[in-house]
């Protein structure tokens, strides 16, 4: 198998850079494991999600479903990591293979805690702010947002029902913030 022609007459980049795999459903990890087997570098950004499954159980999965970074020289690495199980292809846009400056990833890997994932923090709400809660008994009914509890994922909301105001305490997650 050839690789596909530079459509400026450009050659392909051969300095060592993170480029983009893409990956078969829910195969990551393992192609993160092959890569390295490999020799090269590979990164696929972790974060941890509620499961819909239960209550207060959390989920590790990738930032990017369906994608790992490796750091490689592309010319090199093409058919080695190309045909790996698990893998698709290499991401590219008008022929050329997609890429993410080294700053990037460097800032990714910063921001992963010790136990490997990273942290998303949603946009903080500010006592008064109009939300609608997204999930459980009281979805699809609109509230104020009242504060913050512990443990960090849990919301208090005031909600007004038809003649009846209640407070009611729900995970972050399944609330949405509306507009003013």
């Amino acid at each position: 198998m050839r690789l596909p022609a530079a459509h400026d007459g450009n050659v392909y980049p051969t300095e060592s850079r993170w480029y983009v795999l893409r990956t078969k459903r829910l195969k990551e990890l393992g192609v993160v494991e092959r890569i390295g087997r490999q020799g090269f570098d590979a990164y696929c950004p972790r974060i941890r999600m509620p499961w819909s499954q239960g209550r207060g159980r959390r989920l590790t999965t990738s930032l990017f479903p369906g994608y790992v970074f490796v750091h490689a020289r592309y010319l090199h690495a093409y058919h080695t990591l190309r045909w790996l199980p698990g893998v698709s292809s290499w991401l590219q846009f008008g022929g050329r293979p997609a890429y993410l400056e080294d700053e990037i990833v460097a800032r990714l890997r910063r921001e992963q805690g010790r136990k490997g994932y990273i942290k998303l923090s949603p946009p903080p709400l500010k006592p008064g702010d109009r939300v609608q809660i997204l999930a459980g008994a009281f979805r699809g009914v609109e509230g104020l947002f009242e504060r913050y509890l512990c443990p960090e994922s849990r919301v208090r909301v005031l909600l007004n029902l038809v003649s009846y105001s209640a407070r009611v305490e729900v995970n972050m997650e399944s609330v949405k913030r509306l507009s003013a």
